[in-house]
């Protein structure tokens, strides 16, 4: 395959802050942005080749997760760089705009478009369900919101593509909640 080149956004760590992730033919990097010092802190870096990079959401509790293709003396094979031990909580968030009580769809049943604000103690956060990742192999999975130490995140606010604003509260850690807009 020919070599691939990639950015994407995505809380790495749980911190609740967006991370940058940089992938080119020779490895991946991932920075942290400080808003302070106006400066990108590299938190990670593999160096190797890596043709094609997907960042993933295997499981919530854990956060994100690299799979990439690299070839090796042996041929094409398929790498999983699985979350650090380093890591916040981590809180799924599934909007849809397909109701499982009513016959009726206001927005898209994956619910792209679909933009959240998240409030976790004092630190806001901004989703939205639209893939941040800018490489080939995207996919519509939950969105992954880093809790820092709570066990919740105390309200989202989701803003459909329809126009409907709608809150939810206390969405606990670990878990994949499927948020479905009102009717």
């Amino acid at each position: 395959p020919e070599a691939r080149s990639g950015l994407a956004m995505m809380d790495i760590d749980g911190d609740g802050r967006l991370d940058l992730l940089v992938h080119d033919a020779q490895g991946f990097e991932v920075f942290q942005w400080h808003e302070d010092q106006q400066t990108l802190e590299s938190r990670y870096r593999f160096d190797g080749s890596v043709e094609s990079l997907l960042p993933v959401v295997h499981e919530v509790s854990l956060g994100p997760s690299v799979i990439g293709v690299r070839q090796e003396s042996v041929g094409w094979t398929l790498n999983w760089w699985a979350p650090g031990r380093a890591r916040y909580n981590f809180v799924g968030i599934e909007p849809t705009g397909k109701s499982s009580t009513a016959d009726g769809m206001r927005s898209n049943a994956s619910g792209l478009g679909t933009q959240l604000v998240a409030r976790v103690g004092q630190h806001w956060t901004v989703l939205d369900k639209l893939d941040d990742y800018s490489g080939p192999g995207q996919s519509d999975q939950p969105l992954v919101l880093g809790l820092g130490e709570r066990d919740f995140a105390d309200f989202i606010k989701l803003y459909w593509s329809d126009g409907v604003l709608q809150t939810e509260m206390a969405l606990e850690a670990g878990k994949v909640h499927r948020v479905e807009e009102y009717q």
